[in-house]
């Protein structure tokens, strides 16, 4: 593979290199000029480390945005390779800054200023969607502004995926693509993705363009759980600019609705609902509940019932003693992209025999069983914990209580929508810290 480009190299027979720009998700990229018609373009080159799937991910970015021609999305131009065999995507060159930077230089924009950019980057999205693409990885540092933000333009493709194909299957089964902060649910826990998935990030983004930050801070993993298990709050101008009128707070929440069907159906919509105050009057979100709409992601909808004594990752704590008659709760933080795949979801599912079992946001599993009358429940959770130690090692974190009859958690509390009972919360806590 390539090392870096000199100032002066020719690629693809055609285009001359002048500077280095950056690096993206894959390679290097370089500011280069036709030879002929003196047009400045931006050069990708794959990092000389790239193995054999991440060639093919960028002959892949390379094709999918040979499918679209729209002003808001950057133009493929030529497709090759080097000298050495290094892949090389010559492409349209915008001159400005990601929107990235510029929220990193001004902060929040006035929403006078954020809406048009934000509806030329949907406009973009729309273009994509109608190509049978979705691109997956929609968030400030893919898309580039011209200086006074009459060019807005969508780029890097590295994940993206034609329609046809995430609607049957995705990258790997339970794995997560895309940019943790800019995920939608959906994405998180690993599920197939549509054109809804990137409607989110970009309320997602209008969120953080109108206000300076995301709903739930810029740590991804912790904002990740909460989109999972929180409602997301209205956004607000922050003190300064002028307020954000009604129709454009109802535009981006919902677009950040946690169900997919509950968003507007295309990035058109979307654009639309933030532009005019009595836009998409076809659409309207179907009614729901911020519990029903978590109940996708649970693998049982039913309530589990079951009070207490408490273990942790093998190591037994003192509790109540044990009555034959009693059920036990048990919890256990595994990695995501297990927790997702279908055989690890039987396979916890077949340890309880007539238990129930349910995700609880991307690494949360919890479960209750009764045992048999010839087999105490603490026996049985004891024997639970067990196999799931000897399966996962040291990716689990495990603990369990022995409960009663009169102990009962609702689908409510299971979606985050009311408060889980005692001592679920303090179990829970134990496995996630």
């Amino acid at each position: 593979m390539s090392d870096d480009l000199s100032p002066g190299e020719i690629v693809l027979d055609r285009y001359v290199i002048e500077a280095p720009l950056g690096e993206g998700g894959m390679g290097r990229v370089y500011l280069g000029r036709h030879q002929r018609l003196g047009m400045p373009v931006a050069v990708k080159v794959l990092f000389p480390e790239a193995d054999a799937e991440l060639v093919r991910r960028f002959e892949r970015e390379a094709q999918l945005m040979a499918r679209v021609r729209h002003p808001n999305v950057v133009a493929i131009l030529d497709f090759g390779v080097l000298r050495d065999g290094s892949p090389c995507i010559a492409m349209e060159f915008v001159r400005g800054e990601s929107l990235a930077a510029r929220l990193a230089r001004r902060g929040a924009l006035p929403w006078q200023e954020g809406i048009p950019i934000l509806t030329a980057i949907l406009a973009g999205l729309d273009a994509i969607h109608q190509a049978d693409v979705v691109h997956r990885d929609l968030k400030p540092s893919n898309v580039v502004l011209s200086h006074d933000a009459s060019e807005v333009k969508l780029v890097d493709f590295g994940i993206a995926r034609p329609t046809s194909a995430t609607a049957t299957r995705h990258t790997r089964t339970g794995a997560m693509v895309g940019t943790p902060a800019y995920m939608a649910p959906e994405q998180i826990v690993g599920a197939p993705v549509d054109a809804r998935t990137d409607v989110y990030a970009a309320g997602l983004l209008a969120f953080e363009v109108l206000t300076g930050s995301l709903p739930f801070g810029d740590d991804a993993p912790r904002s990740a759980m909460a989109r999972l298990s929180s409602e997301v709050p209205s956004p607000e101008a922050p003190a300064g600019l002028p307020p954000l009128p009604p129709h454009v707070v109802e535009a981006v929440r919902a677009a950040l609705a946690f169900a997919p069907e509950r968003r507007p159906p295309t990035a058109l919509t979307l654009s639309q609902l933030l532009a005019s105050a009595s836009p998409a009057e076809s659409w309207a979100p179907p009614p729901s509940s911020f519990a029903h709409d978590r109940t996708q992601f649970a693998s049982g909808p039913a309530p589990i019932y079951g009070t207490s004594h408490t273990t942790r990752g093998g190591a037994r704590a003192s509790g109540v003693a044990p009555s034959p008659t009693t059920r036990f709760v048990i919890a256990a933080r595994i990695p995501p992209s297990r927790l997702v795949r279908p055989d690890d979801r039987r396979w916890l599912a077949g340890l309880l025999g007539r238990g129930r079992s349910y995700a609880l946001g991307a690494d949360l599993w919890i479960a209750i069983s009764s045992p048999s009358a010839r087999v105490d429940a603490e026996a049985a959770a004891g024997k639970v914990e067990y196999e799931i130690s000897t399966r996962y090692g040291e990716l689990a974190s495990i603990a369990w209580t022995v409960v009663d009859d009169t102990f009962a958690v609702t689908p409510a509390s299971l979606t985050g929508a009311a408060p889980l009972p005692d001592p679920l919360p303090a179990l829970l806590e134990r496995v996630a810290s």
